[in-house]
């Protein structure tokens, strides 16, 4: 908008704001497709899973972007002077949101993965007294005593 000197008004915000919810959308699919294919296939890199869950949702991304676009355009070209903000603001967001979840979020998911590696478990060091007994869910020393009346 800075580039073309086009005016920023409320309806370009609310393209914004409905961009941003629409890719943030495009993200947790894919994120959700890496998630279910390693519960699936523990074996592969996680590169390999990433790669493999893009190629799978391509078709919905495809799909749904494309009838984004396709209705965006009729925006652009019949909406007249009012909607000219907000359908330019999809037209450009559309493009540019479908590739960041595609280019952009999912190297940047594997990238995070391998800075922080596999979380490890510390075992828990607890001191057992004689005649106690550990609860399974705390972890903490749980002495039975008999119920007076």
């Amino acid at each position: 908008f800075t580039i073309f000197q086009w005016e920023v008004s409320l309806s370009v915000l609310a393209a914004l704001l409905t961009l941003v919810g629409f890719s943030v959308n495009d993200s947790i699919v894919i994120f959700d497709r890496i998630r279910e294919n390693l519960r699936l296939d523990r074996t592969e890199s996680l590169y390999k899973l990433t790669n493999n869950s893009i190629n799978q949702t391509m078709s919905r991304t495809i799909v749904t972007n494309g009838l984004v676009f396709l209705t965006v355009l009729a925006l652009v070209l019949f909406g007249g002077e009012v909607l000219r903000g907000f359908s330019l603001a999809l037209f450009v967001g559309a493009i540019t949101g479908t590739y960041s979840t595609i280019a952009i979020a999912s190297p940047i998911a594997i990238w995070w993965q391998g800075k922080l590696g596999e979380a490890k478990m510390r075992e828990a060091k607890q001191a057992v007294v004689k005649g106690e007994k550990l609860a399974s869910a705390s972890r903490r020393s749980v002495t039975r005593r008999p119920v007076t009346r």
